[in-house]
Formats: structure tokens, C-alpha cells, sequence
């Protein structure tokens, strides 16, 4: 990941809508429905292999 881990935390924090914002302006909407259509299934959701510092 190319944030430093100063900043991670500023990650994990964020606000979903600055996400998805982030997501429309940068992949377009189609990319933030699929993730958002993701995150509304029930369960966990996808296991993640975050950077280990």
C-alpha cells in the first residue's frame, strides 16, 4: 500500500461517503455501485490482506 503507516489510521476512519465519492471520481459510478451492491450483502464481507508494517 503506498500510504504510510502514519497515515493508515486516516484510512480506516474515513467516512464511507469520502469513499465512495472517492471511488465515483476516480473509477465512475458503475465501479462504486458493484462495490456498493458488495457491501450491502449480508455476511462479513471479503477477507483482506492488509499491509503489515
Amino acid at each position: 500500500m503506498s500510504v504510510p503507516i502514519q497515515d493508515f489510521h486516516k484510512i480506516m476512519e474515513a467516512p464511507a461517503l469520502k469513499i465512495f465519492a472517492v471511488l465515483v471520481d476516480l473509477y465512475g459510478r458503475e465501479t462504486a455501485d458493484k462495490v456498493a451492491k458488495e457491501v450491502v450483502k449480508p455476511g462479513v464481507g471479503p477477507k483482506v490482506d492488509w499491509p503489515k508494517w
